[in-house]
């Protein structure tokens, strides 16, 4: 399985679960919904950072030549997009089952 993929697939499932607790949280505490949904992003961020912040020291441990590195940037941008059109994708099938999960535009 290619790199970009895996980090892709992991990223969203990560956002379909942030997206579950977040539908959860805020019908518990509903005059929260602003802070939850910041607090959520901000720590699913965090984590993105700290995933690439090892990917990136342990690819230059493995090539100390700058120029002979692996494209990380390219990699990440497209666990991006791929995290993002499917967590988008399954979070929406989700929402036409489980009402809580807002997932309209």
């Amino acid at each position: 399985m290619r790199s970009w993929l895996l980090r892709g697939l992991l990223f969203a499932v990560g956002m379909v679960v942030v997206r579950l607790v977040q539908g959860t949280l805020i019908n518990m505490y509903e005059t929260k919904a602003g802070l939850i949904s910041i607090v959520l992003v901000v720590l699913f961020g965090i984590a993105a950072f700290v995933w690439g912040l090892f990917d990136g020291r342990a690819d230059a441990e493995i090539q100390e030549d700058p120029d002979r590195r692996r494209d990380l940037a390219m990699t990440w941008l497209l666990a991006g997009l791929v995290a993002g059109v499917l967590s988008g994708f399954v979070a929406w099938l989700i929402s036409l089952v489980y009402r809580n999960l807002y997932a309209e535009g």
